[in-house]
């Protein structure tokens, strides 16, 4: 497995996948060959006969663009190897998401995520460099206010540069709120806008982690900064490519999961009390962070 990208969920899920696949070539009357599934004029040139007999011995994940090939070049029943490519992956597939081509409004070029746990409601920070796809006068955050609706409040979050908040939504069924910034100006494609939001937390009983998981890929890093009250000496672990299944035993105990996955990396803390770190080029989906832990 690359070091830098975690793409399925069990080595095991992987290979009943990849024979499945191998299965659906063999059992199509006349057989097919790999030749005759990498060489179709819809096939991506990256669908090499070697990567395909990779695939098909588990040994490399495929796309979802090339599975949903094998179902419709094979004629296996439809569905079939999709979903067994949800449980190898953890993703789920929603229809026309293939071939969807639609540009996302922004991309993120630079996130920075600082979350200051010395005052008695700390104090998270979010810094965005954003670069328009389009034509924008306007941009959408999401937050959770766990905390502050189970005081009956409302949402503690301010633009501090780059905008103003003018419309927010309710995600039915959860804690996450949606909220529309107003830019103040229409930034044509290609242009570029800063933003820093404020996020006032009731108070540090708060759960012991700092992580993102992004929609969209393109984005150059994500920096997370976390400062420490005085004396307070906890064990910080950095992780990377989880699944949203993963966090609950990582929160729960994270210098005791003996699983390889996802991947984790001790950080010391500097004379300040701030563990800092940077994720160059993070992969869209998955869950990176930090969590930690009181010695």
């Amino acid at each position: 497995m690359n070091k830098q990208s975690r793409k399925y969920v069990s080595l095991e899920a992987l290979e009943t996948l990849g024979r499945a696949m191998r299965e659906a070539r063999s059992l199509h009357e006349p057989p097919l060959r790999l030749v005759d599934i990498g060489e179709s004029p819809k096939a991506s040139r990256s669908w090499s006969d070697s990567h395909l007999s990779k695939v098909e011995r588990g040994k490399e994940v495929p796309g979802l663009d090339l599975v949903l090939w094998y179902e419709q070049r094979t004629q296996a029943a439809p569905g079939s190897l999709i979903t067994l490519w949800e449980q190898a992956t953890g993703l789920k597939y929603q229809p026309n998401s293939a071939d969807s081509k639609e540009e996302a409004p922004w991309v993120i070029e630079r996130l920075e995520m600082y979350l200051d746990l010395r005052p008695t409601e700390p104090l998270l920070t979010h810094t965005r460099d954003l670069f328009s796809n389009k034509q924008n006068d306007s941009y959408w955050i999401m937050y959770d206010t766990k905390d502050v609706a189970m005081k009956g409040a409302d949402s503690d979050v301010v633009v501090e540069v780059g905008g103003e908040i003018v419309e927010r939504q309710r995600v039915e069924n959860s804690t996450i709120e949606k909220a529309r910034i107003s830019l103040g100006r229409v930034v044509q494609r290609g242009g570029w806008h800063h933003l820093r939001v404020t996020h006032r937390l009731p108070s540090r009983d708060i759960p012991p982690f700092l992580d993102f998981s992004l929609r969209t890929p393109g984005v150059r890093y994500v920096q997370l900064i976390v400062h420490f009250p005085d004396g307070s000496r906890p064990r910080v672990l950095r992780f990377t490519h989880a699944y949203s299944a993963d966090l609950a035993e990582l929160i729960a105990n994270p210098f005791g999961v003996t699983n390889p996955e996802p991947q984790r990396e001790e950080l010391s803390l500097d004379e300040f009390g701030l563990a800092l770190t940077r994720f160059p080029f993070p992969e869209a989906g998955f869950h990176h962070g930090l969590v930690w832990s009181e010695i």
